[in-house]
């Protein structure tokens, strides 16, 4: 049963590829109170069997851990957390210490992280005796270690597959899963595990009471140890043979093996060992009839046990304390995260609201910009529509002016005929008088079609006038027209036939008749109208 303890060392090589496995120990100033420091501590401690040690180093780990941010580290620290308390009998916490490892490695996908979890939920469920979940996480565990090739954990997990069976009392298929693990062990040239593989094969034997073969392989393993030096080994070794010889009948010299398993064991504070060496030795001293000394190893067995449950209880309330510390941190941390969360969906939120309102803003500048560009056609068509009416206006003005002209040459034809004498004379020239008349008659009345036009262009033009001073003449009227089309003097003049002198009188007249101010601008008060 020595080979029980042997499998908290073999975790050691189940996690040799994890990268903080491979990184030195650095204690230097520039590392102290780092993560890194202390986890490679933790692993040093561990390795070397200083389990009290290690446990300090991880949970120092787990204080510093808010910054943490490689997983695979918290997943490793985890493992080997699961297998100190494994080692101090606490098996809820030993479990929780594995899932969170698994489901870190779930979480980032690492296998090697998933098998050592499922083996140390294996390990736990072997002894509480749980043994449909232990068989369960060790037959999963190395499935996926041949899957995906991981031959040395497959050789562990043929291991923890032998105690399992042990446990159970499944001797030959213990000896069998142990032969597998030898043999991987012995293909990788791995001297650790293969001297833990010929421990547990010897052990195996001795269970099945097969005494030479028992010897045998207990030989091997205590040869290799000699190069080795391993302390567990040595403790299990010295405990097979005090079995074998009790087995034979040579109690004596049983006794004498399983005490300096004894010394070993207590020399590194190998507690199961202790135990079941009490066990061993109370049962030999027994057979040789010594009543008294086995009550005496039996009374030292329960001081052993009230002390090492004293301890025991000791260190769980000191893990206790860590939990609580770390569960603080994590409800701390879980805080912030969701406040950092929140803030992110604010900040989410109000740069939404601002692209939204960029977009509003951006669709009613170009509806302006639409209007302005239509308004701008509009007022253009419009501006063209009132140049296209001015020039019929002025057409018309022009026309007016071609009627005087007319009148002008009647008359001039009017009065040569008055002095001509000569008859064929006078009726060319009557011939020519019809004429002017015919052409006078065609221009017409000019006055009232400019009106007409003048007043599409500018309705009300005259009725506001009028409402202002209704005793403007239609000669006024028309002044104030001609104003209001922008005429300047000099064309007014050319289209009335008067001096531009006149023009000024006129407007002069027509200023004071609309009760305007010296200072008011006839042409701007008019063009305003």
């Amino acid at each position: 049963m020595h080979s029980r303890l042997i499998i908290i060392l073999l975790t050691f090589i189940l996690l040799i590829n994890s990268n903080i496995l491979n990184a030195s120990v650095d204690e230097s100033d520039k590392e102290k109170d780092s993560i890194s420091y202390y986890s490679n501590l933790a692993i040093k401690f561990y390795s070397k069997d200083s389990f009290d040690a290690s446990f300090r180093a991880i949970n120092k780990v787990f204080e510093l851990g808010d910054s943490i941010e490689n997983k695979k580290i918290f997943a490793t620290l985890y493992s080997i957390k699961g297998y100190l308390y494994l080692n101090r009998g606490s098996s809820l916490k030993a479990i929780e210490c594995f899932s969170k490892t698994r489901l870190i490695g779930n979480e980032t996908n690492d296998i090697q992280m998933q098998i050592s979890a499922l083996h140390g939920l294996g390990r736990v469920n072997i002894t509480t005796k749980n043994n449909d979940s232990a068989y369960y996480y060790l037959e999963e565990g190395l499935k996926l270690a041949k899957v995906h090739g991981f031959t040395r954990a497959q050789a562990i997990l043929y291991n923890a597959l032998g105690i399992f069976n042990q446990s159970i009392n499944k001797y030959e298929e213990s000896l069998s899963n142990f032969i597998r693990f030898d043999s991987i062990s012995t293909i990788l040239e791995d001297s650790l595990s293969i001297l833990y593989a010929k421990v547990n094969i010897g052990e195996a034997y001795l269970n099945l009471n097969q005494i030479d073969s028992a010897s045998k392989y207990n030989k091997i393993a205590e040869n290799i140890n000699k190069s080795i030096n391993n302390a567990q080994a040595k403790a299990s070794i010295l405990g097979n043979y005090g079995r074998l010889f009790s087995l034979q009948g040579e109690y004596n010299k049983s006794i004498e093996l399983i005490n300096k398993s004894m010394k070993v064991s207590f020399d590194n504070n190998f507690s199961s060992f202790i135990i079941e060496n009490y066990y061993m030795l109370i049962k030999d001293y027994k057979k040789i009839g010594n009543t008294l000394v086995a009550i005496k190893v039996y009374e030292e067995l329960d001081q052993y046990k009230d002390s090492l449950y004293k301890a025991n209880n000791q260190k769980n309330i000191e893990a206790l304390q860590s939990q609580l510390i770390l569960e603080e941190k994590t409800a701390k941390a879980l805080y912030w995260q969701q406040k950092y969360k929140n803030r992110n969906i604010l900040l989410a939120l109000m740069i939404s609201v601002s692209l939204l309102i960029i977009i509003l803003l951006f669709l009613l500048l170009k509806r302006i910009k639409e209007n302005k560009k239509k308004h701008s056609e509009e007022t253009k068509n419009l501006t063209f529509e009132i140049d296209e009416k001015n020039r019929e206006l002025v057409t018309l003005l022009i026309s007016r002016n071609q009627r005087k002209t007319a009148f002008d040459s009647i008359t001039k034809t009017i009065d040569s005929i008055s002095n001509e004498k000569d008859i064929s004379k006078v009726q060319n020239s009557l011939s020519e008088l019809k004429r002017d008349l015919d052409k006078s008659d065609q221009i017409g009345n000019r006055w009232e079609s400019f009106k007409i036009h003048f007043e599409k262009v500018h309705p009300d033009f005259f009725n506001s006038l009028k409402k202002i001073q209704p005793d403007l003449t239609q000669s006024e009227l028309r002044m104030c027209a001609y104003i209001k089309m922008n005429l300047t003097s000099k064309e007014i003049a050319n289209l009335q036939n008067i001096s531009t002198r006149s023009i000024q009188t006129n407007r002069y007249r027509l200023k004071k008749k609309l009760s305007l101010s010296p200072n008011t601008n006839l042409i701007n008060y008019i063009q305003n109208l």
